[in-house]
């Protein structure tokens, strides 16, 4: 009893000597001095986290605080300098604060919210101020991060259940010698179940493709072999009995000797801060062509490859599909055209008992092929003879027999949308003029019936939107048909087009517009009309000064006027198709899906032909407009 009654005194003894050192330590997590008015700050409040890149910083000598605006502040000279990379200077004499990153410039003034970005004049959201830490002793000066992480183009979001900032600084990169400074995900890469250490050259994403860095470990867990030729830009990969030759900033690649068009082109990417240059290549279309397996997880941004090695599927193996010859240029392997003066003729004998008639053409310009159907087995006549390929536009003429169709199809194929007219000539022959398809027609535009295959888009009573778009689009084609206005449709059956994919081809093509068919919904049940999206930030024009904005309005106030429905208006939203068309671009939102009384009218045939004929009367007085 004695022994507790002593420590009982002692503990009340040390308790009675040091009252304010403990009760001041509970009342407040951290103290500064303010050197702005040169007083002392005990703060109590949230200390936010921070995460970079991934990474959770440690900011404990110059500890973030939540102001009384609830704004996020950080010492800059920590945060963006240290942590960040940038280059963070200040002058006492003029109580400015320099930040310099990413070719963006900041000056903040101490005590003023005026400040400068780039030279040009901006509004601070909260006073900088310049502080000292009681603990560590640190000088900084604090500023409002997501503002400072705006302008200098940084990634910002804010969790408020944890108290954290996360921010993403952008790779300041060049790829294939245009800058590019990239936010997107920063992929691993997964070969066999073991994880390639790629951190300091990270997957990218470009057009919606992982292109992964060509490292030497990377290429060796997989048995790949690689060459470059700097020169020419050429890139050779082996692996086993599998060959692919492809070109950086070219899509067309030869696998096991057939070409084929990647959905993303090789290219030279050059991290700025190191300085290093390295060949990037589009992940699945390598791995998938040498026959491993490869998986995407969106949510890991992770790039998973495995499997053995198989023959690379060229679709040889289908017995009613075989291949007679394959034909290339005269220099061999090429991978590049020129759109202008690109035309070629090409003679090809007509078999006996067909006459040109017979002759069949059939476009597969999302492959960038056009197909001659030649009427029954014709191997014997094409096998041996000789066709003069000089180049200019076809990078590849394959010959095969279709025996499911018992016909004989040359494909033509080029890195780039080809059209073709065929001519009579003498002794069995015709003659086949190939060119770039804008240099074959005046007027030429792109419609894109959305949605399809896989992805019902908008589902009300039984009725996909898909199908409703591909009606309407279907109708499209019935006009135009019978004009003098090349068409080409993204889709016109119940097949699935990825965005950027459909996006892509009015700059395949060289389109004069871009017009996506859309129908709308929405979660109340009242809402109607039609309205016309557009792009902002497309600033493509064509034809004599059309924009995107100005088709956007013909558009509306035609499809309006011919439907009888509530007029919504145009709006700027950047949906990827009207964004990334290179031409002016709109995507029609036809009408409401989920009103019950709008979608019977919508349903209705009727309905759709005159949405179809709308559409193609406005393109018509475009024409006429912008001639």
């Amino acid at each position: 009893m004695k022994k507790i009654t002593v420590l009982s005194l002692l503990l009340l003894c040390l308790l009675i000597i040091f009252p304010i050192e403990n009760a001041e330590a509970k009342s407040y997590l951290f103290k500064y001095k303010d050197a702005t008015n040169n007083k002392t700050v005990k703060y109590d409040g949230i200390i936010p986290k921070y995460v970079l890149n991934g990474n959770t910083l440690n900011l404990k000598k110059a500890q973030p605080i939540i102001t009384d605006n609830y704004i996020a502040c950080a010492g800059a000279e920590v945060l963006f300098g240290e942590k960040l990379g940038a280059k963070v200077s200040y002058s006492k004499s003029k109580k400015r604060l320099t930040i310099i990153y990413g070719g963006h410039e900041l000056k903040l003034f101490v005590g003023q919210k005026e400040c400068l970005l780039d030279g040009e004049p901006a509004e601070c959201p909260e006073l900088p101020i310049r502080i000292k830490y009681s603990e560590s002793k640190e000088v900084a000066t604090l500023v409002p991060t997501r503002f400072v992480a705006s302008s200098l183009g940084i990634s910002y979001s804010w969790d408020s259940d944890s108290d954290t900032v996360t921010m993403v600084a952008p790779l300041q990169l060049t790829v294939n010698n245009e800058p590019l400074a990239y936010t997107g995900t920063r992929g691993k890469i997964i070969i066999h179940e073991k994880e390639i250490n790629v951190s300091d050259t990270p997957s990218i994403i470009i057009s919606n493709n992982a292109l992964i860095c060509a490292r030497k470990e990377l290429l060796q867990a997989a048995d790949i072999e690689m060459t470059y030729n700097e020169e020419t830009g050429v890139i050779r990969l082996v692996q086993g009995s599998n060959v692919i030759d492809c070109c950086i900033g070219s899509r067309i690649a030869y696998v096991n000797d057939i070409l084929t068009v990647a959905p993303v082109e090789p290219s030279l990417v050059e991290f700025i801060e190191d300085e290093k240059t390295y060949i990037y290549l589009p992940g699945r279309f390598i791995f998938e062509s040498f026959g491993f397996y490869y998986e995407w997880n969106a949510d890991k941004g992770t790039s998973s490859i495995s499997g053995e090695s198989a023959a690379a599927d060229t679709n040889e193996s289908d017995k009613s599909y075989q291949l007679i010859k394959t034909v290339n240029p005269d220099e061999g392997y090429t991978f590049f055209v020129s759109t202008e003066d690109c035309g070629q003729y090409m003679d090809i004998p007509l078999p006996e008992g067909v006459t040109l008639e017979d002759v069949k053409i059939e476009e597969d310009y999302m492959a960038s092929k056009i197909k001659l159907l030649i009427p029954g087995n014709q191997s014997e006549l094409y096998k041996d003879y000789e066709f003069t390929n000089t180049g200019d536009c076809i990078l590849q003429l394959r010959i095969y027999y279709n025996a499911e169709k018992d016909c004989t199809e040359l494909v033509f194929l080029s890195s780039i949308v080809l059209d073709i007219k065929l001519f009579e000539a003498e002794d069995n022959y015709f003659e086949a003029y190939i060119d770039y398809t804008a240099n074959m027609h005046k007027k030429i535009i792109v419609i894109d019936a959305g949605h399809g295959g896989h992805d019902p888009g908008a589902i009300s009573q039984g009725y996909n939107e898909s199908d409703l778009n591909l009606k309407i689009v279907q109708n499209c084609k019935t006009y135009f048909d019978k004009s003098d206005i090349k068409v080409y449709y993204t889709r016109l059956t119940d097949v699935f087009y990825g965005l950027y994919e459909r996006a892509a081809v009015a700059g395949m093509v060289g389109a004069d517009m871009f017009i996506a068919v859309h129908h709308n919904s929405s979660d109340s049940k009242a809402s109607k009309g039609t309205g016309v999206y557009y792009g902002g930030l497309d600033t493509y024009e064509s034809l004599n000064g059309l924009t995107s904005a100005k088709l956007a309005e013909a558009m509306q106030a035609n499809l309006v006027a011919a439907l009888n429905t509530k007029d919504n208006g145009i709006t700027d939203r950047n949906f990827v198709v009207v964004r990334d068309s290179e031409a002016p671009a709109v995507l029609l939102e036809i009408g409401f899906m989920s009103n019950p009384d709008e979608l019977k009218r919508i349903a209705a045939d009727s309905f759709s032909k005159k949405a179809a004929k709308a559409i193609y009367k406005t393109v018509k007085q475009i024409y006429k407009a912008y001639k």
